[in-house]
């Protein structure tokens, strides 16, 4: 018997440099941009690496029309004070959204060395 297997889909870096997002100190970063053409249920999977410290805050954020990006009022954050290198999943609810990306914002002593890697699964 099959069984349905979840999409996975890693989310590159905003200007589509390569897998890993930098954020360097306490830069702000986002991700490409993902489209939703059907509303179900999603996970995200990150894990950062750095030759230093880690100090990363991580937002979900939305947009109507691709462009115009803001903070999701109500959706939970998808990690505050994020400080090591495992591999962390959250669930999020159904988004009702047709643009979405991740905001990274490097907070306290995080390293100019900091990455962070994103994958969705749907």
């Amino acid at each position: 018997m099959a069984k349905n297997k979840p999409t996975i889909k890693e989310i590159f870096d905003a200007a589509k440099t390569g897998q890993a997002i930098a954020v360097n100190a306490t830069a702000t970063v986002y991700s490409d941009v993902v489209t939703f053409d059907k509303h179900e249920g999603f996970a995200i999977f990150y894990q950062a690496s750095s030759g230093g410290t880690i100090g990363l805050d991580i937002t979900a954020q939305a947009s109507m029309n691709g462009t115009d990006f803001a903070d999701i009022g109500g959706f939970p954050l998808i990690h505050n004070d994020l400080a090591d290198s495992d591999l962390h999943p959250k669930l999020l609810p159904i988004p009702m959204i047709p643009y979405f990306r991740v905001k990274v914002v490097g907070i306290g002593s995080n390293a100019a060395t900091t990455k962070i890697r994103f994958w969705l699964s749907y």
